[in-house]
C-alpha cells in the first residue's frame, strides 16, 4: 500500500481508477506567519509514520466485505493509542472517510437546483447532460461515487449504469426540499 499526497486536482486515468483518493481542503493565512507556521510544520519530526508503518505491516490484515478500504488503518492507530495509553480524540474517525465527508455527494446534490443539468432515461441507464460551461467538471462529477456506481463519459453527458447504487449512495437530500429538482426528475424516470 502507498500514500501519495498531492495538490494535482486532476490526476490521471491511470492514477484515478487504481486509487483511494481523500480530499481534504485546507487553508492556511496568506501572510508571513502563515507561511512560517506551513514551513515549520513541514520541517518538524514526526515519528509517528514510523510507527503506524510497524504497526500496521505487523497486524494480520482482514479484507472486509465491505468498500470500508481504511478499515485496517484506522485499526492500526487505534493500537497505536492503546499503547500509548491514551483515550481516542473526539475526532478519531469511526466510519469511513467518504460515509462522513462526502464532497462529492454534495457536489451532486448541489445539482438538485440547476436547471441547465438534463437527465433522461436511457433503458436501464440514466442520461445526465451538462452543459458546455460545465465541461472540464465532468470529470470530477464522473469520480464523485463509488466504484459501485459505473459511470461512463460520453462527450457532455455522463451515463450512469447503476441507476439503484447511485441513489443509494446519494441518499435524501439534506434539505428535504420537495422541488423538483435533479433528484427528484432522475427517481421519477425510474419508476416509468
Amino acid at each position: 500500500m502507498f500514500a501519495f499526497i498531492s495538490n494535482d486536482k486532476r490526476p490521471g486515468e491511470w492514477f484515478r481508477n487504481r486509487a483511494k483518493i481523500l480530499r481534504f481542503d485546507v487553508n492556511f493565512m496568506t501572510s508571513h506567519q502563515g507561511e512560517a507556521e506551513v514551513n515549520r510544520l513541514i520541517d518538524t519530526e514526526n515519528p509517528i509514520f514510523q510507527w503506524f508503518g510497524y504497526e500496521y505491516l505487523n497486524r494480520d490484515l482482514e479484507l472486509g466485505t465491505d468498500s470500508d478500504a481504511l478499515r485496517e488503518v484506522r485499526a492500526a492507530m487505534q493500537g497505536l493509542y492503546e499503547h500509548a495509553d491514551r483515550p481516542l480524540p473526539d475526532y478519531f474517525p469511526t466510519e469511513p472517510a467518504e460515509q462522513a465527508y462526502d464532497t462529492g455527494r454534495e457536489r451532486w446534490r448541489n445539482l438538485i437546483d440547476r436547471e441547465d443539468v438534463e437527465i433522461a432515461k436511457d433503458s436501464d441507464t440514466l442520461q445526465v447532460t451538462f452543459p458546455e460551461s460545465m465541461n472540464f467538471e465532468l470529470h470530477e462529477y464522473k469520480r464523485d461515487p463509488p466504484m459501485t456506481v459505473r459511470i461512463e463519459k460520453r462527450g457532455l453527458d455522463l451515463i450512469i449504469k447503476t441507476p439503484d447504487e447511485f441513489f443509494d449512495w446519494l441518499g435524501e437530500t439534506t434539505t428535504g426540499d420537495p422541488r423538483e429538482g435533479f433528484l427528484s426528475r432522475a427517481r421519477s424516470l425510474l419508476k416509468r
